[in-house]
């Protein structure tokens, strides 16, 4: 099983490296899913995917975000030298990047993000027919849902095992898009998920999951099956615990079981996700940020230790509610006996000086013993690949050195040998070949052919093995390099006529859709959800037009169908991708994006729409977090209101809606075939109210991204 590690860095890139990762995924900067991150120049990432291949290790460049077609198109020059430069695979979240990168770069493998939301082993075959080789599931599927995707289709899956949960699932999250315009499948989330939030009884963070982190069983569990591979997450973590993480896999994946300290370098909490199905310790409603582990509850200055501590860590001191209030590097351990220490044990009493007034919690955020341990390793680590090594050595004919690394093989002539006067040890040559020293080989096999009579001096084998290792070296990044084909141009034919498009209209309830269908219009569907789990594909509605997912689009019984906005659609690449499917009628676009993007998008013969009103779902939600309906606010976000769906999932919606009616005007310009409402919460009064606005150009008009796009 492939281990997958994470990269925002060059010095994180070394501590995968060196904690054992079978392969790196990360981002050139300013693209891709963690733009926040330092991430890598061009030319840093070309000397990245060098070193890598060297060490054995393969290179995944993130492309894990949207994006408009002028953006696909400015991105063709770097991608190429990147593809021509060797790297192993392109990691994507947009259906028209990846028909991009399957038509200009067919020699690369292509993978699909959690981003892309696959939950079902129907959408999981779907990307593989149109050239995914991997997929990355969404994070919120269960051992069994995994277990059945991968019994159901022939695609490699990757599953994440450790790292930062998002509360919503990936690429079906708009709240900091909607009220900032910083979204997440832009790779600039603000994360708003992580505020704490009012409700009518409580302050609390609500939405803030714990960090995932997976051990022994959970490993076997997936390797019993036949995953591919596990894969870390952590761009915007230490170098100190992207190793610590990267190397416990590591350890487990080698039969060596020990206790994984990712812990004690950020901690907002641990759990293993939604492995188990249903979990009640998933999230974590006191604190969202990095507040180390729980050392103990002060009696006073007294403390009962959970864990050992020594001279040189660092603690934090929080009141009953988490609040931090104060802390401290330990300088001192004192004991009832009033003992001074270098060290104490668990469960061992000791006295702090320092007290806060108000302490109660005192976590650990700095283990000093664990940090110096770590950067010793990653000071003095080594990585090497094996080789075999043939070494000929015969009077009158000239010495010959072979490296086999893999299927590249390398052969080295050197000077012709004189009769020893003294015959040489065998075991001493072979020592001697197989100090590689500072080169990334290590010998695996090592054949000597000696005669017994020649002669050959170890300087000079020194001398030969350093031209050897040189040359093998640039044969192996030379074998990763490749010659792209012609750029292919997408042919577009834009249609910007003046239309006056028809009215489609969404409800969530019976009440809103007979009511609507009472005031004659036709095009009313019933919202669906954005996801579709395998356990939950037998309730999936088939018989409604208006698809939430891919997997209500490929398996609907109706023959005429219109995607939803929350499949992200925002350039024509994907357009030309859709058109393929035979029932597909319509897209309605991102709301994402702004008035002049959503005009530039070519439809391919689809018709095309837009969302001009609504209260938006900004989150959909596998966790029940709720009972029926709630609402909560912060200080930084409008209310947001969470309602249960049939599924026991959460939904939430923006309290502030979105209204572009007062510009229908402008929008008809944009050669729309159909404008959509989305009625959530409005009784019959408001929906009225909202259909007579459409002729009178009337109400207040909420953007949202119509106005703005995004960053």
């Amino acid at each position: 099983m492939e281990i997958v590690a994470p990269a925002g860095d060059y010095n994180r890139f070394l501590a995968c490296i060196k904690g054992g990762a079978d392969s790196i995924y990360l981002g050139l900067k300013g693209v891709g899913a963690r733009r926040k991150a330092p991430n890598f120049t061009l030319e840093e990432l070309k000397e990245a995917i060098d070193f890598a291949h060297l060490k054995g290790v393969k290179v995944y460049l993130t492309l894990n975000t949207i994006f408009k077609d002028v953006e696909i198109e400015a991105l063709y020059t770097n991608i190429k030298q990147i593809y021509e430069w060797g790297v192993d695979a392109f990691i994507v979240q947009d259906i028209g990047m990846l028909k991009f990168l399957k038509d200009n770069f067919p020699k690369v493998e292509l993978h699909g993000s959690t981003q892309m939301t696959v939950s079902n082993h129907v959408e999981a075959q779907f990307y593989k027919d149109l050239g995914l080789t991997r997929i990355v599931l969404s994070r919120e599927l269960s051992f069994e849902d995994i277990k059945s995707i991968k019994e159901k289709c022939d695609i490699d899956l990757e599953i994440f095992v450790s790292g930062a949960l998002c509360v919503s699932y990936s690429g079906n999250c708009y709240l900091s898009s909607f009220i900032g315009s910083r979204s997440g499948n832009r790779g600039l989330c603000a994360q708003p998920c992580r505020k704490i939030y009012r409700s009518e009884t409580k302050d609390s963070y609500f939405l803030s999951p714990k960090d995932q982190l997976m051990g022994q069983k959970e490993i076997e569990m997936l390797s019993s099956i036949g995953v591919e591979s596990i894969k870390v997450e952590g761009r915007m973590k230490s170098e100190e615990y992207v190793y610590e993480t990267v190397n416990y896999y590591k350890d487990l994946l080698n039969g060596f079981y020990r206790n994984n300290e990712s812990f004690k370098l950020f901690n907002r909490g641990y759990s293993t996700g939604y492995f188990y199905g249903e979990n009640k310790n998933l999230m974590n409603n006191n604190f969202s940020f990095d507040l180390g582990y729980l050392l103990g509850i002060l009696k006073g200055r007294e403390l009962e230790l959970n864990d050992k501590i020594m001279l040189g860590d660092g603690i934090v001191y929080l009141d009953k509610d988490y609040n931090k209030i104060g802390g401290e590097y330990i300088s001192k351990i004192i004991t009832d006996k009033n003992e001074n220490l270098r060290t104490a044990e668990k469960s061992q009493k000791i006295y702090l000086n320092k007290v806060p007034e108000g302490a109660y919690y005192v976590h650990k955020t700095y283990d000093k013993e664990l940090y110096d341990k770590l950067n010793k390793e990653l000071k003095e680590g080594k990585r090497r690949v094996p080789v075999d090594i043939k070494f000929d050595i015969k009077k009158a004919e000239k010495v010959k050195l072979s490296l086999t690394y893999k299927n590249i093989q390398l052969e080295v002539l050197g000077q012709e040998l004189e009769l020893a006067k003294n015959p040489l040890s065998v075991d001493k040559v072979k020592e001697k070949v197989e100090e590689l020293g500072e080169t990334p080989f290590i010998a695996r096999n090592t054949q000597i052919n000696y005669d017994g009579e020649a002669f050959l001096s170890f300087a000079y084998l020194k001398e030969l093995k350093r031209e050897a290792a040189n040359l093998l070296e640039e044969k192996i990044i030379e074998s990763f390099r490749r010659i792209a084909k012609e750029e292919i141009v997408l042919e577009k034919a834009y249609d910007f006529n003046r239309k006056k498009p028809k009215i489609f209209v969404s409800v969530l309830n019976e009440n809103q859709y007979n009511f609507v269908r009472s005031l004659g219009i036709t095009d009313v569907y019933y919202k669906n959800p954005d996801v579709a789990k395998e356990s939950n594909l037998e309730k999936i509605d088939k018989n409604n037009r208006l698809c939430g997912n891919l997997y209500q689009l490929l398996t609907s019984n109706e023959k005429e169908l219109w995607l939803d906005w929350n499949n992200n659609i925002i350039n024509s690449y994907a357009m030309n991708v859709l058109k393929n499917i035979p029932k597909l009628q319509g897209v309605f676009i991102s709301p994402e994006i702004k008035r002049e993007d959503t005009q530039k998008i070519d439809s391919f013969g689809l018709k095309k729409g837009i969302v001009v009103y609504g209260k938006m779902r900004v989150m959909y939600i596998e966790k029940d977090l709720i009972k029926e309906k709630e609402e909560i606010i912060n200080e930084q976000t409008d209310k947001l209101v969470l309602v249960k769906n049939q599924f026991g999932n959460t939904e939430v919606y923006l309290n502030e809606e979105l209204n572009l009616i007062p510009k229908l005007d402008e929008i008809e310009n944009l050669g729309l075939d159909y404008i959509k409402l989305e009625f959530t919460f409005e009784d019959n009064d408001k929906i009225k109210e909202i259909l007579d606005s459409i002729e009178k150009r009337s109400g207040q008009y909420k953007a949202y991204n119509f106005e703005s796009g995004l960053y």
